[in-house]
């Protein structure tokens, strides 16, 4: 399968280990990052120096999304019965129960239009998206 790839080289630091090159590989019609290879950086030198077969440490994911285009569209749902400590876990358990087959919610409910009122009850509303 031919498809178009943005291609991303980014340096890492960390507190925890030695610096980290990062190579990730994104789908942008899908906007989805399906490959990231960690390598060190004398690892990463030999590699675009021509060194073949060099180690790293890879992530593969998402790949049922890979040559697919996302679509995004807007979830509003009624609130059920909930406790204001726990407003955002609970509109994410109601979104994951009314959400079409085949969307997914997002699972964020932060912005000022997370939460409205609409005929005398409160009101929940964030974005779902499926790859198609």
């Amino acid at each position: 399968m031919n498809i178009p790839l943005e291609v991303t080289v980014s340096r890492i630091n960390s507190n925890v280990s030695n610096d980290v090159i990062r190579i990730t590989l994104i789908d942008p019609n899908a906007c989805t990052e399906f490959v990231r290879v960690d390598l060190n950086p004398a690892d990463f030198a030999q590699a675009i120096t021509g060194l073949c077969n060099v180690s790293g440490d890879g992530v593969v994911r998402n790949l049922e999304r890979v040559g697919k285009i996302m679509e995004m569209d807007t979830l509003e749902f009624p609130m059920p019965e909930y406790d204001y400590d726990n407003q955002k876990r609970t509109a994410h358990s109601q979104a994951l129960k009314v959400c079409p087959k085949g969307w997914i919610p997002d699972s964020g409910f932060s912005s000022q239009n997370s939460f409205f009122a609409k005929d005398d009850q409160r009101w929940a509303r964030t974005t779902m998206r499926r790859w198609v």
